[in-house]
């Protein structure tokens, strides 16, 4: 009984090795960096300002927890977003991310930077700002 027991465990543990072996530093980085450049022009359009031509944004991202590796899920994970516009370098917008298993993810912006939860259009209207806090989700197979 003890032996089958031991078994158990060590498949168990061989599977829950496997969990979170999708997030890569890659992935993450490839899902939030389009995710923000299309906010980004949508946060344009809510403020009335001219589409901005050619925005791209690149990520750097990393686990900052203390001797994490750059995969797996967790809510240390730290994103460095460049925005260009007609590849002219723009700004730096730091975001930290939770990242779960499945590949869905929550980033939170720094308030200086991107402004707060809330915009007010030039009609006066107040609407979520979304560079504030935005969700997503990436393919993990």
């Amino acid at each position: 009984m003890k032996r089958l027991l031991a078994l158990v465990l060590v498949g168990a543990a061989l599977l829950l090795s496997g969990c979170g072996a999708a997030i890569t530093q890659a992935r993450v980085q490839a899902s939030v960096a389009p995710a923000f450049t299309n906010l980004y022009i949508y946060q344009r359009s809510l403020l009335g300002l001219v589409p901005a031509n050619r925005p791209r944004s690149s990520a750097l991202c990393q686990r900052t927890g203390r001797g994490e590796p750059n995969s797996g899920a967790g809510d240390d994970w730290l994103c460095q977003l460049t925005l260009s516009i007609n590849g002219q370098f723009q700004a730096i917008y730091p975001y930290e991310l939770s990242v779960r298993a499945d590949g869905c993810y929550v980033a939170d912006g720094s308030p200086s930077l991107i402004g707060g939860a809330k915009l007010t259009t030039p009609t006066g209207a107040n609407v979520v700002n979304p560079l504030f806090k935005f969700y997503s989700c990436f393919d993990t197979t």
